[in-house]
């Protein structure tokens, strides 16, 4: 068999564009089991921010959220909704509060630290095993092209807070 007859699982040519989308996104979809240990935490997560902040609403944003993650690339994100009276005013102070939260509940959990906007928990030693945690307060609804979708204020680096939709976003993509 000469190199042209030579086949590998990766030499298997697609007939049409389609088909050759349809092969690309099998080879870069996260597989389950990447995104399964991540997510065996997220009951954990929830109840030390419902415990701590009155977290109401722990939902999944960014690549996997939206369905664009890519396998070994992406890690996983949330948006922690919290009633406003329990918001620090600062939003510096407020991800230190949300990371002291966090490493209690993780103590064995090496590396949480603040990454604004978010807290970062590397559940692991791969990008797929590391959890981001936004602080996020509800505001009202912000009318986008398509319709009203909710917004929230996120930490904004600074100490401040700015507007984030992550539906408007998602919707978009």
């Amino acid at each position: 068999m000469d190199r042209t007859q030579k086949k590998t699982k990766y030499s298997i040519m697609a007939r049409t564009v389609d088909q050759a989308f349809d092969e690309l996104i099998k080879r870069i979809q996260p597989l389950p089991s990447e995104q399964g240990k991540v997510k065996s935490h997220y009951s954990t997560v929830n109840s030390c921010l419902s415990r701590s902040f009155g977290c109401y609403d722990l939902r999944e944003i960014g690549s996997f959220g939206s369905g664009t993650s890519v396998r070994n690339y992406s890690d996983t994100d949330y948006f922690a909704a919290c009633p406003s009276e329990k918001i620090s005013e600062n939003s510096n102070t407020m991800l230190v509060n949300f990371r002291n939260a966090l490493s209690y509940t993780f103590h064995s959990t090496t590396g949480i630290r603040v990454s604004s906007p978010a807290v970062r928990i590397p559940f692991g030693s791969r990008v797929s095993e590391l959890v981001e945690v936004c602080p996020a307060r509800f505001k009202g609804l912000i009318q986008t092209p398509l319709a009203q979708r909710p917004y929230y204020e996120i930490p904004d680096s600074n100490g401040g807070w700015m507007k984030a939709s992550p539906n408007a976003h998602n919707h978009y993509v």
